[in-house]
């Protein structure tokens, strides 16, 4: 495997095929030699990948990776750099989105993820405390809200050591040509008022369930 990560080396109660689907992920990050931050992606090790029961109808899956901070993710201050930290947690988010949207389907190759995956539609991120170089960090990546056509993921970056909360983000996802009902969440794309409206009510969901996870 590209990221170095193997079956045996991940905990939680979700299925081997799941599981391999989120080893996928990290692979994929592992392998873009000449994109954006690889040296940083290359770091990321996956630790868990859990399925929740079934909470109002809707599946719920944990996922929990790490990586080691180094002087390639700081800011001018020594740091973990904020830009940094989003870039990190994408892997994260769609481990989550993948362990319980795409590998219940059946698509065990990554080649055919491509009009079942989802895009970052927002992020919403709250920084409580700095990160210094030599630690490790601790991503924790859970589904709120997950269903046909968007959803929302929650995360939190914490040192390992300390379990201080560096950083929390919730992230709202859009599912991209899930089937043949195609929804296109894109900017400048002209839609019905019918489909306005359904997705108006799935984004004031999220919106509702992401404020009372900041205010618990």
């Amino acid at each position: 495997m590209t990221s170095g990560v193997t079956l045996d080396d991940i905990k939680g109660n979700a299925p081997d095929d799941q599981k391999q689907m989120c080893i996928g992920v990290l692979d994929f990050y592992s392998s873009l030699k000449d994109h954006f931050a690889y040296s940083v992606g290359q770091r990321l090790k996956l630790l868990e990948v859990s399925v929740g029961p079934m909470i109002n109808k809707k599946s719920q899956a944990i996922v929990v990776c790490e990586i080691s901070l180094e002087d390639d993710m700081l800011n001018l201050l020594g740091t973990l750099h904020g830009g940094c930290t989003a870039y990190v947690v994408g892997p994260c988010f769609a481990c989550s989105s993948i362990a319980i949207a795409i590998a219940p389907q059946g698509v065990n190759n990554p080649e055919e993820w491509w009009g079942k995956v989802s895009v970052s539609q927002a992020l919403n991120v709250l920084y409580h405390a700095p990160a210094r170089s030599g630690t490790t960090l601790r991503i924790v990546s859970e589904t709120i809200v997950l269903g046909g056509r968007a959803g929302t993921i929650r995360c939190e970056v914490s040192t390992f050591i300390s379990d201080q909360i560096n950083s929390c983000y919730t992230l709202a996802r859009c599912i991209v040509n899930r089937d043949a009902n195609t929804w296109f969440f894109v900017a400048g794309v002209e839609r019905s008022a019918r489909e306005y409206s359904e997705f108006a009510k799935d984004k004031a969901h999220s919106t509702s369930v992401t404020g009372a996870y900041f205010c618990t």
